[in-house]
């Protein structure tokens, strides 16, 4: 009876590990972003957040294994908006 009880535990954790996104490769909340800009000195920046002091340039968000996942186009200035 032990034997049957055990193997049904194992059974039934093998059955919620498949379902879970973990066991898919995927994570339950969702990827980290890193936002890289190169700022007006020429330096590379990089942050998990937008970065203010590349607000007038643009930004790229990039994946994990750092391709371009989408661009950040610049905050327009006072003068770009009254247009």
């Amino acid at each position: 009876m032990t034997e049957t009880r055990g193997s049904a535990r194992c059974a039934l954790l093998g059955l919620l590990l498949a379902a879970s996104p973990l066991a898919w490769g995927q994570t339950a909340t969702s990827a980290p972003r890193i936002y890289s800009c190169i700022d007006a000195n020429g330096k590379r920046l990089t942050s998990d957040r937008t970065i203010p002091e590349c607000a007038t340039r643009e930004q790229r968000v990039l994946n994990s294994d750092g391709s371009v996942q989408r661009i950040v186009s610049p905050t327009l200035t006072a003068d770009e908006r009254a247009e």
